[in-house]
């Protein structure tokens, strides 16, 4: 090979190696500008979560309003009175939300003493599989909770909220609100 042909090689092979280094910045820069490692998109259950709490903190104290919820076989709907520490399993009832629970549900720290709705993870493995029970994760970190001067709760007679559904179509819940509780009901 001549020594002119080995330094127009040696030029495109060096280009090359220029181009996909500025590649790879263009590449770094738009990743860091455009998707900022703070920036974290909410997946639909978590969407449906917080335009759930947003509307909750827009209802006016006197008010009931209607609202379309969607979630998945993946989470659970848990709201908590301001006087009660734990959902016990032996006192789940039909009226404020019964579901085959394999534990009691702690309140969450961030909760205590004040009304809570939590959008907590379900483990539904054993019930699938096996006709068991729900596993209710309420106290991971990752758990998204709103605390409110309320208690949150299915009715008047019900200390708690528990909201579980499987369907892919959205459900009703009508959200009424007064100065002592955020009472979320399923509609049929």
């Amino acid at each position: 090979m001549k020594k002119g042909s080995i330094n127009i090689v040696l030029g495109v092979i060096i280009g090359l190696i220029v181009a996909a280094g500025l590649v790879w910045v263009l590449f770094y820069f738009i990743e860091v500008f455009l998707f900022p490692e703070g920036v974290k998109e909410s997946s639909p259950p978590e969407f449906q979560y917080e335009q759930l709490v947003k509307l909750i903190k827009e209802v006016p104290a006197g008010v009931a309003r209607l609202e379309t919820y969607s979630s998945s076989r993946d989470f659970m709907l848990v709201g908590f009175s301001k006087d009660i520490n734990i959902i016990e399993e032996i006192s789940l009832t039909s009226q404020c939300g019964k579901y085959p629970i394999v534990k009691d549900l702690d309140k969450p720290a961030v909760c205590l003493g004040k009304g809570c709705l939590c959008l907590c993870k379900v483990d539904a493995t054993l019930a699938q599989e096996f006709s068991g029970d729900l596993i209710v994760d309420c106290e991971s970190e990752d758990i998204k909770c709103e605390t409110f001067e309320q208690s949150v709760v299915t009715s008047n007679e019900c200390n708690y909220l528990m909201y579980y559904h499987t369907s892919k179509n959205p459900k009703e819940l009508l959200i009424a609100k007064n100065n002592e509780k955020i009472i979320i009901t399923p509609q049929p």
